[in-house]
């Protein structure tokens, strides 16, 4: 995939393929979002998929993951952006105190919270997704 060697598929949706990937120079792991092939054909999702690269990007908080670059590959747009190897949170959250999951959704709001303060507010966020 360009400058990326796929090692595993770790996540699908309705519009895009996450991938864990190598960049080969610089010896790093990055998630590599790949526009599905269904939607690529379609200049509304194309560009729905970079203004979505173009907010995350411009975001910085530790809350949000960092995009690192957008590209083209083939006729099929692609993200890269950091890669978080935390896991998912549904197999721990039954295990968690009231207190605990109170601490886990105010980090979770604290990124759109970030991003209402950056000027991007909510409507800006889902008209990119």
């Amino acid at each position: 995939m360009g400058r990326y060697e796929i090692l595993r598929a770790i996540g699908r949706g309705g519009m895009a393929i996450v991938y864990a990937a190598r960049q080969p120079d610089l010896d790093g792991q990055v998630a590599l979002k790949e526009l599905s092939r269904f939607h690529a054909n379609s200049a509304e999702f194309a560009h729905r998929f970079l203004r979505e690269s173009r907010v995350a990007g411009y975001l910085n908080h530790p809350n949000i993951v960092t995009v690192h670059e957008y590209f083209d590959h083939g006729g099929t747009p692609y993200i890269a952006m950091e890669l978080v190897a935390r896991g998912f949170l549904r197999p721990y959250i039954k295990r968690l105190s009231l207190a605990q999951i109170a601490g886990v959704l105010e980090g979770i709001l604290a990124a759109p919270a970030h991003a209402e303060t950056a000027g991007i507010g909510q409507r800006s966020m889902m008209r990119a997704l």
